[in-house]
């Protein structure tokens, strides 16, 4: 078998192993100290290198069964009993398990070394530990969730859309409705978006939403302007006098929470009818124009 290491010695101020030619650990002063390869040595927590983490004198102290203890628990920080891992571990277990969390996530991290490979430790190995299936089956819907989370980013994905994309998602959206429906999208002062939903369903002519309701999720999403629609299932995409007096009270709700109305979409036999274009919202609470 081919090997790119190119020697593996250990003697008093000599490298220790070489892949590539790049040292993979280096004899100090204080220890052995691990070097990453291909860069600067990594840089751990409160600043201090990665050798003065590994070099540890308390190695003893620290590992109850130290007899038992890898190289790879010699050299893990996240070994330690008071380390964030094993704190974290702990309070994960704890909805699973009770009050034999402490001593579960000890066992798990002895044996894994690092929270990652305790998180991941095969179903049937969790069983063997604990008996029960819950441990087992609560540890992979963490990972499960933590990949999603990874998959999709830590935040929503930024949506800034335009004004026409708004209009023709809105047709979309409500055109084939056969009752009235509202629906609301909420956006932050960048102009993504930040909320949607279906704020009201009624009957063939009408729905009634609270305009202090909207003006409420505005609030406690942070969002500062709105766009509404809703369908006419008469087939007319003109604004009743009622659509014309909600909007009026839905804007002025919304000032309140610092928040504006920029449109109000009418949707009805494959067409819409912006109310902001018909000059039928109230102008001097819209202070930002069209979604763009």
């Amino acid at each position: 078998m081919a090997s790119n290491v190119r020697r593996f010695r250990i003697g008093r101020g000599a490298d220790v192993g070489s892949v590539s030619g790049r040292p993979i650990m280096a004899h100090g002063r204080d220890g052995f100290a691990a070097h990453h390869c291909g860069g600067a040595p990594r840089s751990g927590t409160g600043g201090e290198n990665c050798a003065a983490r590994i070099h540890d004198r308390n190695f003893y102290e620290r590992l109850p069964d130290s007899a038992s203890a890898g190289l790879r628990h010699f050299l893990a920080p996240t070994a330690y009993g008071s380390d964030e891992a094993l704190d974290i571990l702990t309070s994960l277990l704890r909805y699973a398990v009770g009050e034999t969390a402490p001593a579960l996530a000890q066992r798990l991290l002895m044996e894994a070394a690092t929270l990652p490979r305790a998180l991941t430790t095969p179903s049937h190995h969790v069983r063997a530990i604990t008996g029960d299936d819950r441990v087992a089956s609560f540890l992979a819907l963490v990972v499960q969730a933590f990949g999603h989370m990874m998959a999709v980013g830590l935040r929503a994905p930024d949506i800034r859309p335009g004004a026409e994309q708004v209009r023709l998602f809105m047709l979309h959206r409500l055109n084939h409705e056969k009752v009235e429906v509202l629906y609301g999208l909420f956006f932050h002062a960048n102009g993504s978006l930040l909320h949607e939903r279906e704020l009201a369903r009624g009957n063939l002519s009408i729905c009634m939403p609270s305009a202090c309701e909207i003006a409420r999720t505005a609030l406690s999403i942070g969002a500062v302007a709105v766009v509404l629609a809703h369908n006419h299932p008469s087939g007319s995409a003109q604004p009743s006098r009622q659509d014309v007096r909600f909007s009026a009270n839905v804007a002025a709700s919304l000032s309140l929470a610092d928040a504006v109305l920029i449109d109000h979409f009418v949707v009805a036999n494959g067409t819409t009818t912006s109310m902001r274009k018909l000059g039928l919202l109230p102008d001097s609470i819209s202070r930002s124009g069209e979604v763009s």
